[in-house]
């Protein structure tokens, strides 16, 4: 009878990085689909902080590119029932200010960039057990699989100059559908999203 190895720590250490060397950065909503009981309303405020260089691969003639970019996001986030559904809604203005240098041809250049941003808009629903909750009933709630959508939506708000090369606004729409599933095994979790 063939032996069966458990996966070794310098194995998983190696899967992990791995991983790392082939993955992408992504946009993330941890938690995303764990209900929440209706009628809650909150303001949430994230920040984000780039620094690094800005790859134009060939496309203009700047060289040596570099960015330090701060990103406030102010949020609003309700739940609501949706044909007796946990569901939510979220709507995001961010705010970006951003310095930018690097040589065009061999001139120093800088940049200053400041302003509002792209405003988004997401709408989720719970499918597979995730049944709409008041406070009283989601105290005993106890999650075990939980399937749900999401649709994002993003409005081209911020303000978008054709004739320079850095905006704050996108200038188009963008939609994003998302299918979640999370799952709970004892202490652990486990969220997995596939979106287009």
């Amino acid at each position: 009878m063939p032996s069966i190895h458990k996966p070794c720590g310098a194995g998983l250490l190696f899967s992990f990085f791995l991983a790392c060397t082939v993955c992408h950065a992504q946009s993330l909503v941890p938690r995303a689909y764990v209900i929440t009981p209706v009628n809650l309303n909150a303001v949430i405020v994230t920040y984000s902080f780039y620094d690094g260089s800005v790859l134009f691969n060939g496309a203009v003639p700047i060289t040596g590119a570099e960015t330090r970019v701060n990103v406030a996001i102010f949020s609003y986030y309700h739940t609501f029932r949706f044909f007796g559904r946990s569901a939510n809604i979220t709507a995001s203005l961010p705010y970006g200010v951003g310095h930018y240098q690097g040589k065009l041809i061999t001139v120093e250049r800088e940049a200053y960039r400041s302003g509002l941003l792209d405003t988004e808009f997401r709408f989720s629903v719970n499918l597979k057990g995730g049944l709409a909750t008041t406070p009283e009933e989601f105290r005993s709630w106890r999650q075990k699989l939980l399937v749900g959508a999401s649709l994002t939506m993003v409005t081209p708000t911020g303000q978008y100059y054709p004739t320079r090369l850095i905006k704050r606004g996108s200038n188009r729409w963008a939609f994003k559908p998302e299918l979640g599933l999370s799952r709970r095994w004892g202490n652990w979790l486990i969220d997995g999203y596939a979106w287009v």
